[in-house]
């Protein structure tokens, strides 16, 4: 007699072809599967690749506006030196090369859309090797503590109502413990970052609906997200680390401008200097004209008063005087005769 707990011809020869696990572009098709996948990355390896291929996917379906805004959340978070989940296998030379994309060429839509291309290619070279060490799992038996069995996951595919819950019960419970640790404020930026960027995945890859889900979403923020309560605002580098990540990052001061990043107020002084006085154009005019015709020995600290420093002083009256009393042509004049 068979032992009962072996597994069928029929399913050892799936497990061997992996069906929709046996490559990438059969995964993106198959949306229960590609949960257990997600599942056993974040389980066991590094969901970096995984997150950022799918939530750039989503990127490209902006406008110039919306893209411009979302690449900045993005590149903080996944490419540049420093990013809280930044891609093991894309050099700085990808990150420099996007930097000068956003700063030179952020208006154009067209260079926008294709900004990440190269981080993508590098992305999904490390998902293929997670997935052939997944696929290792499955064949060494393993592939249902990630997910629920073969049989199931064929039944969702033409069922839309068993795919959803499959994908509930991998994922829902996979995202509650990140949000647990946002709410109270104990949470890393690595931790953070994993957590908006798979409540952007469930939402919006995978169509999660209904009230549950719903407030689940509405405690944790989404990359790509159109909602302008999010905004990002890029806030003046206020210390060597990268003010990363989505939505504001910092405050600011309404009475002097101060710019400051959210991790660092606590440690921020609390007084403030007052508004600060803006330099008019003219006035930066003249000081850099008076460092030109000052003498040299002006500049050091008299003594005492004397004949020469008098007449100095005065030119100098003069100076202001038919600066902003007179015209440009009598100002020309005067500095044509110092």
């Amino acid at each position: 007699m068979e032992d009962e707990d072996m597994l069928s011809d029929q399913e050892m020869n799936q497990l061997e072809d992996h069906g929709p696990f046996k490559s990438l572009t059969k995964l993106w098709s198959h949306p229960a599967h590609l949960a257990v996948f997600l599942n056993y990355v974040i389980s066991n390896s590094d969901p970096s690749s995984l997150l950022f291929y799918l939530v750039t996917d989503l990127y490209k379906e902006g406008n110039a506006k919306e893209m411009k805004k979302w690449a900045y959340e993005l590149h903080s978070s996944f490419l540049v030196p420093g990013a809280p989940l930044r891609l093991n296998n894309v050099d700085e030379n990808v990150a420099r090369e996007i930097d000068d994309v956003l700063l030179k060429e952020s208006d154009k839509e067209e260079i926008l859309r294709k900004v990440f291309w190269k981080a993508r290619v590098k992305a999904k070279e490390e998902l293929n090797e997670q997935l052939a060490d997944f696929q290792a799992k499955r064949t060494a038996g393993l592939g249902t503590l990630f997910g629920p069995s073969d049989s199931q996951l064929d039944e969702s595919i033409h069922d839309k109502s068993k795919e959803m819950k499959i994908i509930e019960s991998i994922l829902i419970p996979k995202m509650e413990p990140y949000l647990e640790d946002i709410e109270r404020e104990i949470v890393d930026d690595r931790r953070f970052t994993t957590g908006a960027a798979l409540g952007t995945v469930m939402g919006k890859v995978f169509g999660l609906r209904g009230p549950h889900f719903s407030s689940l979403l509405d405690r944790c923020p989404t990359y790509v997200s159109k909602d302008k309560s999010l905004k990002a605002k890029l806030i003046g580098k206020t210390r060597k680390l990268i003010i990363w990540g989505i939505g504001p990052q910092g405050y600011q001061c309404s009475n002097c401008g101060l710019n400051i990043h959210r991790n660092c107020v606590k440690v921020v002084e609390e007084n403030c200097p007052g508004p600060m006085v803006k330099k008019e154009k003219g006035n930066d005019r003249i000081s850099k004209l008076m460092d030109r015709i000052r003498p040299e020995n002006a500049r050091r600290k008299p003594s005492s008063f004397n004949f020469a420093q008098g007449t100095f002083y005065f030119n100098i009256i003069i100076f202001i005087y038919l600066h902003f009393v007179r015209t440009k042509a009598f100002l020309v004049i005067y500095m044509f005769l110092l």
